[in-house]
């Protein structure tokens, strides 16, 4: 391959393309976020932080040059949190806490098994 001027462009090249698959697959968990949640309205983001140190070494005459650096790219995806609706759980005096799988707003609710086996221990 040729040396190329750094641009978004070449990166698609480099190293036989990582940079770009990196970025094209932080886009689509981005688009799959906004289809799984459409009413949420805050933004999603891809960044692409591009790094590079010096690489410098000492000339004649004392000069220090640099003709290279050490280049890192960064990539990274920011969605929305995600949050569940708020849950009413019973809390014990011994610090545990409890939920009700079959009505998530009703700790105290009892299934039938529950019920029938409180009757039978009340008999």
């Amino acid at each position: 391959m040729p040396q190329m001027k750094l641009s978004l462009d070449a990166l698609k090249s480099l190293d036989l393309g990582v940079i770009d698959a990196m970025v094209s697959r932080h886009c689509q968990d981005i688009a799959r976020d906004c289809i799984d949640r459409p009413t949420d309205k805050r933004p999603r983001r891809v960044t692409l932080e591009i790094t590079m140190k010096p690489e410098a070494y000492s000339g004649p005459g004392g000069q220090t040059f640099c003709e290279e650096v050490e280049a890192t790219f960064d990539v990274t995806a920011r969605l929305p949190n995600t949050r569940s609706r708020a849950y009413r759980l019973g809390v014990k005096a011994d610090g545990s806490v409890i939920i009700q799988t079959d009505d998530a707003n009703d700790p105290d609710q009892l299934s039938i098994g529950d019920e029938l086996e409180s009757k039978r221990a009340k008999s």
